[in-house]
């Protein structure tokens, strides 16, 4: 998928829209900016391609830089050497794909479901693209991010989504009902939505981290926006849970001398135990102590 063009026909069409006043946006003469039908508010595009479509870009741009941690994994340069050396081998421990199978066939079922000429997004996607069907939207510029915008009030007009990715997001709003709420409003009757939170997890913020969900929290929540659920379960499962928590720990706690040596032995430890979630997940009380939840809802 050529992601500038596939952009650049939703901006054609109307679906972006401004969040100060909903008015719809087109690029500028030159195109260098998008501005709103009635003139009022104009917008960046960053490298001349990728809309900045903020609220208070100001203000979101002070609370992407007061995160650390996201900017340096979202740099090109850690992008670029993130799975090199001994810690290297440890992210990517902590990466792989522990997802239960049913998390894994939704997911792909939704994505089967979507062609080029639908629109799916992610809120919350970059700095990798989980998908080549999926536009990602983030509150910065990062890498592979083709819209930036807040989750709290997305630049996309009424009922123009088909479909809607949201994994690892919902734990760092501070106002999540309001972003479900957004989602619903931009999903077009009859889309579909899959969401992955955490459920037990350490602290993690980028920059903040304010709530984790169980199951039931999920649902509830998604329910309220109007949405109906149509599955939700673990998404990664107890296994997952135990090994993440102790690594976190072991880099965290014991005197510096001791990380290194502690978090490797661990790691070998965690490549022994992971099998056991491949039976785990396949449990109904999987999600007792799931790392992450996960739903499939519609609108």
């Amino acid at each position: 998928m050529d992601y500038k063009i596939k952009l650049a026909t939703l901006i054609q069409q109307g679906c972006l829209i401004s969040p100060c006043t909903t008015q719809r946006l087109h690029y500028t003469a030159d195109r260098t900016q998008l501005i709103s039908a009635d003139g009022q508010d104009t917008f960046p595009l960053h490298d001349n391609s990728v809309p900045v479509i903020l609220p208070d870009a100001t203000a979101m741009a002070n609370y992407a830089a007061t995160s650390r941690t996201m900017n340096r994994e979202y740099s090109s340069s850690f992008l670029a050497n993130e799975r090199r050396g001994v810690m290297g081998w440890l992210r990517s421990l902590k990466a792989k794909d522990y997802r239960s199978p049913a998390a894994i066939t939704a997911i792909n079922r939704l994505l089967d479901s979507i062609d080029d000429t639908q629109v799916a997004i992610a809120i919350g996607g970059g700095p990798h693209r989980h998908s080549e069907k999926l536009l990602n939207l983030n509150i910065g510029p990062f890498p592979n991010v083709d819209i930036v915008g807040d989750a709290h009030a997305l630049p996309l007009a009424d009922n123009t989504v088909d479909m809607i990715e949201c994994s690892a997001v919902l734990e760092h709003l501070h106002t999540p009902e309001r972003a479900v709420s957004e989602m619903y409003r931009v999903c077009k009757p009859g889309a579909k939505l899959f969401v992955a939170t955490p459920f037990v997890q350490s602290y993690h913020g980028y920059p903040y981290h304010y709530q984790n969900y169980t199951v039931t929290g999920h649902t509830q929540l998604f329910e309220q926006a109007g949405f109906k659920i149509i599955e939700q379960g673990a998404c990664v499962g107890p296994t997952y849970t135990i090994m993440h928590l102790t690594l976190t720990y072991l880099m965290t706690y014991p005197p510096k001398i001791l990380r290194l040596p502690l978090t490797l032995l661990w790691g070998c430890i965690m490549v022994l135990l992971k099998p056991l979630d491949i039976i785990l997940n396949k449990r109904t009380d999987a999600h007792l102590l799931a790392s992450t939840t996960y739903l499939v809802a519609t609108k």
